[in-house]
Order: C-alpha cells, then sequence, then structure tokens
C-alpha cells in the first residue's frame, strides 16, 4: 500500500469560466476561496491552472491569461494561500478541451467536429484538438513546463485524456497510414480487420499521448500525475485502452452515476491502479451539468462512505459561482461530510478479499450491431456495449449477494489462481492471451461462467467458434433468430428454486450451441414462442396470445449448461442472465454463482440486498478491515438489525478478536471446528467499519 497519499478528504472548484463578459470572476479572491475550502476541513484541494475554456489562471507566457485577473496570479496565491494552511495542493489541467487553442488554432482540430451533445450537455460549447497534432503536443509541452518551473505541486491531474470523437484530420490520417499503409475507415465492422486495427490505433495513440503527458511533469517533479479515468468504461468511441493506467501512478475519476457504478467503478479501480489510494470524485450538485440542484446531505454522504468502502479518497467537485464568488453554507455541509469518514480514514488500505469476480475486457466495449454503421454517427457514443451492461449487472448482482466481489482485467491473467469463481459476462471479443489463461485456469480447478457471445470475436476480427470452445465443451452454431425466447429448466435445483414459475423468460439476443464433450450437463434447455420465428400479426395464425407470445416449442437446444474440465468446472449460459431484470432470471444467476463457489465464501453477510460487504486483507496488522454499508436506492436508510456476518472459511487464519471501528467494542462470534465463524451485527444505521484480528 503507498503511504505516498494519505489524504482522503479532497475538494476541487470547477473554474470553466470564459472571459467574454466583464462580469465573468470580477469578484473572484483566490484567499477568500481558500477560507471556504478551510472551513470544510478538508485536507487536499485540487486548483485550476486551466480549463476547457482554455484560459490561463496564472499570467502565462504560452496561452491567455482570463482577462479577470488584470495582472494578478490566481493560481499562484490558491497554491500559496493552501500551502500556509498546511494543505495539499494538486494542479488541475485539461487537454484536448481547450476552446482558446480550437479558436485560435483551427488546424489543431479534431476533424469532423465531435457531437458532443447528449442530455444535458451542450455539447456546441466545446472545442476539441488532436493530440496527435505535434503543434498542439508543443503547446501543451510548454505551458505545462511554465506551471511546473514556477509553481510547486502534490501531485498533477489531466482531465479529459480520452477521444471525443473519431478523428480524420491530417495527423490521424498520417499516423494510421504510416503505421498500417491503410486509409481510415468510414464504415464500423468488427469483424474487418482494418476496421478493428484503427480501433487499435486510437487506444494506442491515446495512451501515447498520456505517456507524453505524464513524461511532462516527472521530468520536471516526482510527484503523483493521474488523469481522468472516469470513461475507461464507456464504450469504445472514447478510445481509452486499460493500458493507459500505467501512466497513471493511481487512479481516480469523476463519476455521476449512481450506486451500482460506484461500486463498480470502486472495485474495478482497486485492481488496475499502480498504488492506492484510488480516488472517487463526484459533484456536489446531482450532475456537473447542474449548478443549483445540490445532492441531498443523505446521498452525498452515503457516496463518502462508499468510498470508504473501496479504500477510496473521496473528491467533491464543487464549481464557481460565474462572478466569482462560493456559497459558505456548502462549506459547512461538506465539513460535516468530512468529520463522519475522517474517524475511519486510518484504518484503510490493504489487498482487497474477493472470492468472485467479474472480468472486464477493454477488447469488448463494443457491440455487433454497429456493424454497417457510418464512423461518425453520433448514435455510436450512446450504443450500449453487451459486455459492458453484462458487466455491470454482473458485479451489482454479486454485491446484492453480499459476497466478497472484485473486478479484474487483462492486468490479472498471471494470477487468475486466485480466485474462486470467475465471471466472464458477454466477452465479446477474446485475445489468445485470454483463451489460453482462462482455459489453464478451468483446467487447473478454476470455476468460471460465461455468458452470452463471449469469445465469439478476437481483437482483430470474428471467430468461426467460441474460443473458450475446449474448456466449454461446447460449439458456437450462431445466433437464433427473434428476441423472445425461454429457458427450460431440468435440473431438479433449478426447477425448485424457480417454483411455480417453470421457464425463465428471455428479451434479447440467444447463442444456439452444441454440445461437444461426453462431460457437458445440460441443466435448462431453449423453447420457443408459438409461430417461431413469425412475430405475428393481424392477418395470420403465427401468435397464440394477443399480449405475449407463450413457450411452445420445446426444442433440445442447451440454454445452460456444466462443463467438468480438468479439475474444474465452466458454467455457460446462452444469455447473459446477470443482465436479466426479472427476478427468475437474477435468481438464477446467483444460483449458479452459488454452484460454482460450493460454500467457499471467506465472507458473506446475511440481510438485505442494498447492504454493502467489502473486505480488505492488512497481513502488517493481521486482520482484516470489513465494511458494512447500508445504501438503499432510497436515501436515507432505515437501520438494520441482526445481521449476520459469516467468515473464515478457506483463510487458515484463527481469528481472536471482532472489533467496530473506531471505538474498539468488542463485538462476540463463534467458530466451528472447520474454522467458519460467525457474529451478528446489532445494528447498522449507515456505515460500519470492523477489524477483524487474527494470531
Amino acid at each position: 500500500m503507498s503511504q505516498r497519499l494519505p489524504r482522503y478528504s479532497r475538494l476541487l472548484l470547477d473554474m470553466h469560466i470564459p472571459d467574454g463578459d466583464a462580469a465573468l470572476l470580477r469578484f473572484y479572491q483566490p484567499r477568500e476561496v481558500v477560507k471556504a475550502y478551510l472551513a470544510s476541513g478538508v485536507d487536499s484541494v485540487m486548483v485550476y491552472c486551466q480549463s476547457h475554456v482554455g484560459l490561463c489562471y496564472w499570467p502565462a507566457v504560452v496561452g491567455k491569461p482570463h482577462a479577470a485577473m488584470g495582472g494578478h496570479d490566481w493560481l499562484g496565491e490558491s497554491v500559496a494561500a493552501l500551502r500556509e494552511a498546511g494543505k495539499e495542493v494538486y494542479g488541475y489541467y485539461s487537454v484536448i478541451f481547450n476552446n482558446t487553442a480550437y479558436l485560435d488554432h483551427p488546424e489543431w482540430r479534431i476533424v469532423p467536429r465531435p457531437t458532443m451533445s447528449g442530455g444535458a450537455f451542450q455539447g456546441k460549447r466545446y472545442g476539441h484538438v488532436c493530440p496527435n497534432n505535434v503543434e498542439y503536443r508543443q503547446f501543451v509541452q510548454a505551458q505545462v513546463g511554465e506551471i511546473l518551473a514556477l509553481y510547486a505541486f502534490d501531485g498533477f491531474f489531466f482531465d479529459m485524456t480520452f477521444w471525443p470523437g473519431i478523428c480524420e484530420c491530417n495527423a490521424c490520417s498520417g499516423c494510421f497510414a504510416a503505421e498500417t499503409g491503410n486509409r481510415i475507415p468510414r464504415i464500423v465492422d468488427w469483424g474487418d480487420p482494418v476496421w478493428c486495427a484503427f480501433q487499435r490505433a486510437r487506444e494506442q495513440w491515446m495512451v501515447e499521448f498520456a505517456g507524453f503527458l505524464t513524461g511532462l511533469v516527472k521530468q520536471a517533479s516526482d510527484i503523483p500525475v493521474y488523469h481522468n479515468f472516469a470513461v475507461s468504461l464507456f464504450n469504445w468511441t472514447r478510445g481509452v485502452s486499460f493500458d493507459l493506467a500505467r501512466h497513471n501512478d493511481f487512479l481516480g475519476g469523476d463519476f455521476y452515476g449512481d450506486r451500482d457504478e460506484q461500486f463498480m467503478m470502486g472495485r474495478f479501480m482497486l485492481n488496475l491502479s499502480r498504488e492506492w489510494p484510488i480516488e472517487y470524485m463526484t459533484s456536489r450538485c446531482v450532475h456537473i451539468t447542474e449548478h443549483v440542484n445540490t445532492k441531498s446531505t443523505a446521498q452525498l454522504q452515503a457516496q463518502a462512505f462508499a468510498a470508504l468502502a473501496s479504500s477510496a479518497a473521496f473528491r467533491l467537485i464543487d464549481a464557481i459561482e460565474p462572478e466569482g464568488t462560493v456559497p459558505d453554507d456548502i462549506y459547512a455541509v461538506v465539513g460535516a461530510i468530512f468529520e463522519r469518514i475522517r474517524p475511519y480514514q486510518s484504518y484503510l488500505g490493504g489487498q482487497p478479499v474477493e472470492d468472485v469476480v467479474v472480468y472486464i475486457s477493454d477488447h469488448s466495449k463494443m457491440s455487433r450491431a454497429e456493424n454497417g454503421k457510418e464512423v461518425h454517427d453520433p448514435q455510436l457514443r450512446f450504443f450500449p456495449s453487451p459486455h459492458l451492461t453484462a458487466a455491470q449487472a454482473a458485479v451489482t448482482r454479486l454485491r446484492t449477494q453480499r459476497l466478497a466481489v472484485g473486478v479484474i482485467t487483462r492486468a490479472q491473467l498471471d494470477c487468475l489462481a486466485r480466485y474462486k469463481v470467475i465471471v466472464l459476462p458477454e466477452v465479446t471479443r477474446l485475445s489468445k492471451e485470454e483463451t489460453d489463461s482462462f482455459t489453464r485456469y478451468v483446467h487447473d480447478g478454476g470455476s468460471l461462467y460465461v455468458s452470452g457471445a463471449s469469445g465469439t470475436y478476437t481483437p482483430n476480427g470474428r471467430s468461426e467458434d467460441f474460443q473458450l470452445r475446449e474448456c466449454m465443451g461446447l460449439r458456437h452454431m450462431g445466433s437464433l433468430a427473434g428476441d423472445t425466447f425461454y429457458l427450460r429448466p431440468v435440473d431438479a435445483q433449478l426447477r425448485e428454486l424457480l417454483r411455480p414459475q417453470q421457464f425463465i423468460g428471455i428479451h434479447g439476443d440467444l447463442q444456439e450451441v452444441a454440445i461437444s464433450s461426453p462431460d457437458v450437463e445440460t441443466l435448462a434447455f431453449v423453447s420457443l414462442p408459438y409461430g417461431y420465428p413469425h412475430g405475428g400479426a393481424v392477418d395470420d395464425r403465427h401468435w397464440a396470445s394477443i399480449h405475449a407470445s407463450p413457450p411452445s416449442v420445446h426444442t433440445q437446444i442447451p440454454a445452460i449448461t456444466l462443463h467438468r474440465y480438468g479439475r474444474g468446472n465452466v458454467v455457460y449460459a446462452s444469455v447473459a442472465l446477470e443482465r436479466s431484470p426479472h427476478h427468475s432470471g437474477r435468481r438464477s444467476f446467483h444460483w449458479l454463482i452459488d454452484r460454482l463457489l460450493e460454500g467457499r465464501a471467506s465472507f458473506r453477510a446475511k440481510t438485505f440486498d442494498h447492504i454493502w460487504l467489502t473486505v480488505f486483507h492488512q497481513p502488517e496488522h493481521k486482520r482484516f478491515i470489513v465494511h458494512l454499508l447500508n445504501y438503499p436506492a432510497e436515501l436515507p436508510p432505515v437501520p438494520v438489525s441482526d445481521i449476520q456476518l459469516e467468515f473464515g472459511r478457506g483463510l487458515d487464519c484463527r481469528f481472536v478478536s471482532l472489533r467496530q471501528i473506531p471505538d474498539n467494542r468488542e463485538i462476540a462470534f463463534s467458530c466451528d471446528q472447520s474454522g467458519s465463524c460467525a457474529a451478528i451485527i446489532d445494528e447498522l444505521e449507515d456505515y460500519k467499519m470492523l477489524a477483524l484480528g487474527y494470531a
């Protein structure tokens, strides 16, 4: 665990303010703003060097200072005031999103101009310049060099290190031609090696640009550098490969989603980050596009506690008023939130305990449904990736099982044996390295859940069969036509679990498979609706019920299978059950995971689904830190009583104490001869930290 970044309560004040009106930032006084920060009890503050607008907050030689500064040095005054107060100071710098550079240098622009509009974003306000443009890079190098020569920071943050759209400028076209001999494709086709090569090039260009930026800072000062990693689990259009993580000392980003997003991103960044703590940023308003609609105190507090549950730093984002002031009463609320989390911060850190993990692939942030679309179709930015939606659903479903859950990537391929169950949620594109690693994992005794169209493509194009066909014991025959299907359980336990329901209804793609190994057991078959494959119409007879399409044709096509391969097991579901919005699909997924887990959970909590359980091992202190968070969909939470915490299986530990942190109140627990232990947590109001000691 890194001791370099011990400060967990952090602030950032957004200052994306133009200067076309003399009224803008006319009242800004850096020391007055710092006073507001200090009222919150903050430990670390990030200050703007410049913004998406591109105007500088120091008397820049390269670039344009904000007109309202009137000869002052706002950046310098802010840094000095924070230093006097003993606070950690990070610098902020926006790349690619730079309106001033966009307007002053048309030759630097991304071509064609990206369509950023979506939801509440005012897309026409943003100007984008291309990171492959040599002159733009020289400009960035000069500005960052100026900043670091003048000011001493404790860390540096680069925002917007991603592609806002497909760029076909001269620099990008020239790079792709030089690297591959090809022109940039105009049509998306995940079966076309040239298209796949272009997407791979976009990702590598961004990785190289991030390395360039990090290098600029490291040349001047050995301080931590990180880039905004928030879009890393957006679809392929942003061009963010997980390889970009290696140019971050730690991972962090600004997030505006729900509790499910925060849980997944926390688990994801933990295992990809080079150092800890990771950082979770979020706005005090309900979204970054809102200026006055503030989140409830209960929501902000829950998000702060959720950061603790990932052993993460919590950076709250506020936005300055256009005239340059900040509302003092907001920082009083923030101070109360920071005060609640402060007593726990010295206990954070450790190795995350993860029995069941979800594998996320940066190769699979795509959809087969995109094939044939024009590359500049603005809807591509919002096209859902089956893999990413299934991954988010899988993590959420496992969280509601209150297991020790993790998220892994290619970075963990050489240590898969440490995990009891690995989930591959419709991982559409699998490389040879991934295929070999998972096959070896199962052969050596691992348990694997695979769903949907996993491994039907490679990073270079289509695959003729499942990449994992050997360990799955199945052949891929294609996708069944239609979007309404039924899974017909034949396994006695699964049938009993679903009773009185006899089928699992599915709406979406379903893969047709054929068994290729005698060691495959079929747990459920496919049933088809009446009149399949016709949907039925008013003037035909291809339907049996006017509102729905009940099951009618009962096939012998396997829908859920279990293959015993080597010393391990593979469960395959021909549709991503983890993504099912229905009770039957969710319960079936839970049952399949428990079947693979075979009672080997090292930690588990028996309580309501909305309770979070996360665990970290701190061997240097001979303890596990257990986090319990009461985080329902509707806040504030209602206290929960009598949570049964089960722990110890497979840990080879003799537990000697269970204490509540920070008051060290003892909690009774009991263990049986096998080493399995249990305790009752009498009440959970919102958040509780426990220290489980062993000899």
